[in-house]
């Protein structure tokens, strides 16, 4: 009975894949160094029914995906098991449980770290004495109290502080895969039996004291080690840590408030958030008006005006006044929780660099232990003497741990510094290929302009008739196009000659036009992610909210980047770009060119965007909206200039407002009314030229040219982020977030490499030192601790506040694009 209640409360933890797969995260408990988290990888991966397990070393973390079908023997609580019976603890994964396991395991190595630090002490002071005894003479019954004393402190240290090692070395030889314990473990236990032999009568130095500074100091760089990797990890894990842990919910009878947990709040309840609280879960504004402080989400300091109607995440900040929200998400749906998922899962990725680096630390363990031997029968033949502290000091002097950690430190510390810049990475691969791109194409609408675009004018067709165009102005003071202008005032001055309608009559029948055909527009376009269609529907719903729910589209089928096609009433319409309008237009008669049939109304001196409604027989209506560019749109540009990255802009929208845009951006590159295989079909271009392309999109719209860049990254897309198709997620309203994000990613590339190079170069330099005797044991001891530190020391410089400075590299030649890719470049 407590088996089935076990299993069914560990069931909770699994999450369903494709494919009939589950995953599960774990918190582990006793990981030493990296050799231990690829032990477990691979032992879990000779389970039956387990296809991947990825340990991350930083976070103590373990996600494993196995196949869970009725029937099946093996289940999450079989793995739990499993972990244990290796000699590690593990745990499903819950934030506040894996705090309480890393304090625990802190105050574990803290407490050994000190007895040693006390006891090491001790030692030295009687191995002085000794050595003060060998110069200056000391009775025997003192230095035989003296060496007995050192041996009787000696042994607690190797019984219990160094315990871990000991037990590391056991499971590395159990499962055939050694880390650096084994050598360590070996040089204590040699030392120490060396120290015997000679103190009961064998001849030979004593090295109690060398044993336990061995132990101080390899304890002292695995807590500052294990300080470090946490400090590391803090950047994801606030994230989860600063949401509010209570909330006030507000009972639906009563309207009473209460207090209860953050974690229960299900959909559909209420909640008050007083000002200056965190915001407990997602929902939607009831009552209230107030700004609320995003940056933990964002990065951006800014707080956000917001309203009744409006929609607001957890882990914001409520600013002003007292809100009232209904929770359209629980906690663990969150948008935060999507975020902090996603990262988790982009830290699991070990890139193939890191991989060849465990692969070669196992063998160098190996390698080292066969070198060990046949040196020390070297020196036991020519110096026997000396053999003993030699022998020990190659096998302490040895790190392959600085091998391991060179790129799992690096990994982790800008992992977490990019969350701290509104960038989350989605894919393991996001960081490497940031640091190798060498074009940048950027989308025009809602990435380079605010994505809020306002709809300034409609251009209706009156019954299809194109020689019968009416136009609405939406806007005060924007441009009208004098074609039109011209028309509507001879047709207003015919109509006051002839007695008939006047200039308020005929404003309210284009209003009449107009407002069908806007209504008719929205119930397609509410189908759609685009910005250009939230903005349609935006201004249809302050029109005629009743009208617009009355509608309802039938067989909708939408293209993205495109339009969307459906039936309304009967009638097939079609709303989007130029090009879609034009393919579903191409076969009737006189149409077969929009674009020179439409010059009149398609001239666009404002750079705005335009959109097209037509059904089965002609264009009805042309609507005209204006997107401003972001504020840092031009700064952000120049600095990819700057760092040596040609930006280029791909855009569906029509070639008059690209090209405004090009030009307000200093004359970027770019290519218009591209449809997505067009943009898809480019970005091939410029890989197939060897160019390393990013993308920055709609994560959503642009879903599958994203997939053709080395790197992608969505625009921030709030409750959409489980459905964007890209390597990372820019929520930061920022563009130049994603500079400093590139250049943090170069740097962090040049810190791998750095790391790579040091722990070679150590281990190149201290073992033939230690195996001609240069090195004494106690260097050896500092020299393998300095290392790992030395490591992990240089990946948290990437963790420092100052922002990255632009790496200034020449301009990439637009004319080197590649073949086929004809850039268009403003004058």
């Amino acid at each position: 009975m407590r088996r089935r209640e076990r299993d069914a409360t560990l069931a909770r933890f699994e999450q369903p894949l494709e494919d009939g797969l589950v995953e599960a995260h774990l918190i582990l408990e006793r990981i030493e160094c990296p050799a231990c988290a690829l032990m477990i990888e691979r032992r879990l991966g000779e389970l039956d029914g387990v296809r991947q397990a990825l340990v991350n070393v930083s976070t103590n973390r373990l996600v494993v995906r196995y196949a869970r079908s009725p029937g099946a023997t093996l289940d999450l609580s079989r793995i739990l098991e499993f972990i244990e019976s290796m000699g590690y603890g593990a745990q499903p994964y819950d934030p506040a449980r894996q705090e309480l396991s890393l304090q625990r395991e802190q105050r574990a190595q803290l407490r050994r770290l000190l007895i040693a630090g006390f006891l090491c002490a001790q030692i030295m002071m009687l191995s002085s004495a000794l050595y003060y005894g060998d110069w200056w003479g000391m009775e025997p019954q003192f230095r035989e109290l003296f060496s007995w004393s050192a041996l009787v402190l000696c042994i607690p240290v190797l019984g219990y502080c160094a315990s871990s090692f000991y037990a590391g070395a056991w499971r590395g030889l159990r499962y055939r895969q050694p880390g650096m314990d084994l050598p360590v473990a070996l040089g204590l236990s040699i030392a120490f039996a060396g120290s015997v032999h000679a103190l009961l009568g064998g001849g030979g130095s004593l090295y109690f004291e060398s044993v336990a500074m061995f132990v101080f100091f390899l304890l002292l760089a695995r807590y500052l080690e294990f300080l470090a990797r946490k400090r590391s990890a803090m950047g994801v894990e606030a994230l989860l840590q600063e949401r509010p842990t209570m909330a006030l919910r507000i009972d639906p009878h009563s309207g009473a408030a209460e207090v209860v947990a953050a974690s229960s709040l299900q959909p559909g309840e209420r909640v008050r958030v007083l000002p200056g609280e965190g915001i407990p879960a997602d929902g939607r504004i009831l009552t209230g008006q107030s700004s609320v402080d995003r940056s933990l989400l964002t990065g951006e300091s800014m707080p956000l005006p917001v309203k009744a109607g409006d929609e607001v995440l957890a882990g914001t900040v409520n600013h002003e006044s007292t809100l009232e929200l209904e929770v359209v998400r629980g906690c663990d749906d969150s948008v935060l929780a999507q975020i902090h998922s996603l990262v988790e899962r982009a830290r699991q990725h070990r890139p193939p660099i890191a991989a060849l680096a465990d692969r070669l630390a196992g063998w160098f363990v190996l390698a080292v232990l066969l070198l060990a031997a046949l040196v020390a029968a070297l020196w036991y033949v020519h110096q026997p003497e000396r053999w003993l502290a030699v022998t020990v000091a190659m096998l302490v002097v040895t790190c392959p741990c600085a091998l391991s950690l060179a790129t799992p430190a690096a990994i982790a510390a800008v992992t977490g510094r990019l969350a701290g810049l509104g960038l989350v990475p989605i894919r393991g691969r996001t960081i490497e290929a940031l640091a190798e791109v060498d074009h940048f194409v950027l989308d025009k609408t809602g990435t380079l302009t605010r994505g809020e675009a306002e709809l300034v004018s409609i251009s209706t067709f009156v019954d299809g008739a194109l020689d019968r165009l009416e136009t609405l102005e939406l806007r005060p003071g924007t441009t009208r196009n004098s074609y039109l202008a011209d028309q509507l005032q001879d047709e207003y001055e015919a109509g006051s000659d002839a007695g008939g309608t006047t200039d308020t009559d005929a404003t309210q029948v284009r209003s009449v036009h107009s407002d069908s055909d806007l209504a008719l527009a929205a119930a397609l376009e509410q189908h759609s992610e685009h910005p250009l269609a939230r903005a349609i529907l935006k201004e249809a719903g302050e029109r005629f909210e009743e009208r617009l729910g009355q509608l309802q589209a039938s067989d909708v089928q939408v293209e993205p980047g495109a339009g969307v096609q459906g039936t309304i009433d009967g009638s097939r319409l079609f709303v989007g770009s130029l090009d879609f309008v034009q393919r579903a237009l191409a076969d009737r008669p006189g149409l077969a060119d929009l674009r020179s049939v439409l010059r009149e109304v398609l001239d666009n001196p404002d750079g705005d965007s335009l959109v097209l409604l037509a059904d089965e027989n002609s264009v009805r209506s042309v609507f005209r909206l204006r997107d401003e560019l972001r504020d840092d749109a031009l700064s952000f540009v120049t600095r990819l200039q700057r760092m040596g990255i040609q930006p280029l802009i791909f855009s569906g929208d029509n070639l008059s407002a690209v090209s405004s845009v090009a030009r307000r951006l200093d004359g970027v590159d770019f290519l218009a009314e591209l449809t997505p295989a067009d943009k898809h079909a480019r970005l091939q271009a410029l890989a197939a030229a060897g160019h390393r392309v990013g993308m920055l999109g709609d994560g959503v719209n642009d879903a599958p040219v994203l997939a053709a860049a080395s790197v992608s990254v969505a625009m921030g897309g709030g409750t959409q982020i489980a459905r964007v198709a890209s390597d990372a997620l820019l929520l930061s309203e920022r563009l130049e977030s994603l500079a400093d994000a590139i250049l943090l990613a170069r740097r962090s590339r040049r810190i791998i490499k750095q790391n790579l190079v040091w722990a070679l170069c150590y281990n190149a330099m201290a073992l033939p030192a230690a195996a001609l005797g240069v090195v004494a044991p106690w260097m050896a001891a500092i020299g393998m601790s300095a290392s790992s530190l030395i490591v992990v020391g240089n990946s948290l410089t990437l963790l420092a506040a100052k922002r990255p400075t632009a790496e200034r590299r020449p301009r990439a030649d637009s004319a080197r694009l590649a073949p086929g890719v004809e850039s268009t470049t403003t004058a």
